[in-house]
């Protein structure tokens, strides 16, 4: 841990070494962490995904009508999502799923907690997600991230993948199943805003809502 790390203020997604960089530097993260059994911030994804289940009930006297009226597809996109919450928890504990080679994954590994210099990365951030989960949920988060970037193009996510590889070579299962597990990150950020508007912590964003169950549509 260093007091002080000399950092660009914007990791450059148009980079393509710099991207290559970030892909080797998770693989060596992994490689780094293989075997540790220590304890860690959260519970295994395995275990953590069907906790916190949302309750419709709850949601629907926890939201105001109005403002979500300009979404008339709002409560089918709200049932859409649970069923495919309950659908990946099942599978999660599940082959192949089970079998994929599980670590302490970083839990939010993103271009936003990636410190780089140049077309360096000098350091690794925010830890305070790690869990223990299939290597794939590092990859997939932050490819997850690069795609809701700005700016973002497809070629974007074959150099990260190609630096990642060069260390670690996924298997073919693993390949296919990277656009599941975004999928699964997209499902974990629908759960989290449920349970805070049932808590009164946020407002309802329904537009959010559209969003993820627009992209997780291919979960049905």
């Amino acid at each position: 841990i260093f007091p002080f790390v000399e950092a660009a203020p914007k990791f450059d997604l148009h980079n393509e070494q710099l991207m290559c960089r970030a892909g080797k530097a998770l693989a060596e993260y992994h490689l780094s962490v293989d075997g540790y059994k220590g304890k860690l911030p959260w519970k295994a994804l395995s275990e953590s995904f069907g906790l916190d289940t949302v309750d419709i009930g709850e949601l629907r006297t926890s939201i105001n009508e109005q403002s979500v009226s300009e979404y008339p597809g709002f409560w089918n996109a709200v049932e859409n999502l649970l069923s495919r919450m309950k659908k990946i928890d099942k599978q999660l504990n599940e082959e192949p799923y089970i079998s994929l080679p599980h670590l302490p994954c970083h839990g939010d590994y993103a271009p936003a907690n990636l410190l780089t210099l140049e077309d360096k990365v000098a350091g690794i951030i925010d830890f305070e997600c790690c869990r223990w989960a299939p290597r794939l949920y590092d990859l997939s988060t932050f490819l997850l991230s690069l795609q809701e970037g700005e700016g973002y193009e497809e070629f974007m996510s074959s150099w990260f993948l190609k630096g990642y590889q060069s260390i670690i070579t996924l298997s073919e299962i693993e390949l296919e199943l990277i656009p599941i597990f975004q999928n699964i990150s997209s499902l974990e950020a629908a759960k989290r805003h449920f349970n805070r508007v049932i808590q009164g912590d946020h407002q309802v964003h329904a537009g959010l809502v559209m969003y993820w169950d627009r992209i997780t549509s291919k979960l049905n």
